[in-house]
């Protein structure tokens, strides 16, 4: 069986802050451990491990984010910290998908909230079930606007099966009805699974974890 995961970056990003914040709370600390230098493809290797036996093999993993250009005043590193992350996806193979923010609210109101991730992964799902990619689609989310995709997907393709990985703390029951098999990442895996640190490149570059992370 081949696997194609799609990573809701952002969705992930905020459990493992999450996960590194209930820790510090529960240990009395501040920042000593952090959870955001997150190995994805030992995620799929574990989700393949655990919900399939082993019998399957990583078809592709996609990273869905997008760069918070409009932080860039106020935190200049943000997004040196996010390209740093995604260069080490990509030596690991993982492809990076990346959309944008939007300005929303009214003027002296103004927020940028993050667009198109939510069809971005329904779309490449989609596209790899009609192009005969992989066998099963796995949602790396807790995200219930991917369920319209999720059941269309269902109805399209019914020879193909749709799994969910849920990050720490973003569980969702509807999501979980709607797949064939599902994961949670307990707050032990958002610190066991962590790249190497630094990751060196074929090209010879140290990519280290930023301090924050």
């Amino acid at each position: 069986m081949r696997i194609r995961f799609l990573v809701d970056g952002f969705n992930v990003y905020h459990s493992l802050k999450d996960a590194a914040r209930l820790n510090d709370e529960k240990r009395g600390t501040s920042g000593c451990l952090g959870t955001r230098w997150f190995d994805l493809q030992r995620l799929a290797h574990e989700f393949i491990r655990t919900r399939l036996d082993g019998q399957a093999a990583v078809e592709k993993i996609q990273y869905f984010s997008a760069y918070a250009h409009h932080l860039q005043a106020s935190s200049p590193d943000r997004i040196v910290r996010h390209q740093t992350y995604i260069a080490c996806l990509l030596e690991f193979g993982i492809e990076p998908e990346l959309g944008r923010f939007k300005p929303a609210g009214r003027r002296g109101n103004r927020r940028f909230e993050e667009k198109e991730t939510d069809v971005a992964i329904g779309v490449h799902m989609m596209a790899a079930f009609a192009t005969n990619a992989c066998d099963m689609a796995v949602l790396v989310s807790g995200d219930t606007d991917l369920s319209p995709a999720i059941r269309v997907a269902r109805a399209t393709f019914p020879d193909k099966r749709i799994g969910v990985i849920f990050p720490f703390k973003r569980h969702q029951t509807e999501l979980e009805r709607l797949a064939d098999v599902s994961m949670k990442v307990s707050s032990g895996m958002c610190f066991q699974f962590q790249l190497p640190d630094p990751v060196v490149t074929a090209d010879g570059a140290v990519l280290r974890k930023p301090s924050s992370w």
